[in-house]
């Protein structure tokens, strides 16, 4: 994840927790947006980095056009109602200037609980379901990563285990 932001100087990533993935990437300008307060009072801070407590498909509405060079989805689109992701898709595809890059469970991939225990098992649900052809037909090119959540996903015998990183490059 951190060459696809080598040539962004600002980020947004929404679902940023606890702001690992903005620790790694270390751009000059970081915004993370979290709607469980207690994972942001928990958060990586750095001068660089600004939090947004909200619901990032709401914040992201009201962004600028082609404000941030890079949006980085990690762990998140899973996490939303399939129409309210889509429309989530549509505001970072209007808000990056550079592009879009996503990590995210492959297929079905259960969970329900906050497993830092801090009280967001309603945030932590995945609402959603994706495969590589739903990110391919928004312009997504995507790897798979065969059985890289196995383990975690073990208890429910319809998860693949399989992870998915994709590129989404915008045109200037």
């Amino acid at each position: 994840m951190r060459i696809c932001a080598l040539d962004c100087d600002s980020v947004l990533e929404p679902g940023s927790m606890f702001g690992s993935q903005l620790r790694n990437i270390q751009r000059p300008a970081m915004v993370g947006i979290e709607i469980h307060k207690p994972y942001i009072d928990r958060a990586w801070k750095d001068p660089r980095v600004r939090y947004i407590h909200g619901d990032a498909v709401a914040v992201m509405e009201a962004m600028a056009s082609k404000s941030f060079d890079g949006i980085l989805i990690s762990d998140f689109l899973e996490h939303l109602e399939k129409p309210y992701a889509t429309l989530f898709l549509q505001y970072a595809d209007r808000i990056a200037r550079k592009r879009i890059w996503i990590w995210i469970p492959e297929g079905i991939a259960p969970q329900d609980k906050d497993i830092y225990k801090l009280g967001a098992d309603i945030h932590q649900t995945h609402r959603s379901t994706w495969y590589a052809k739903d990110l391919e037909a928004v312009g997504f090119d995507i790897a798979v990563w065969p059985n890289y959540f196995k383990d975690t996903m073990r208890r429910c015998s319809e998860a693949t285990g399989n992870a998915m990183f994709g590129v989404k490059e915008l045109n200037p």
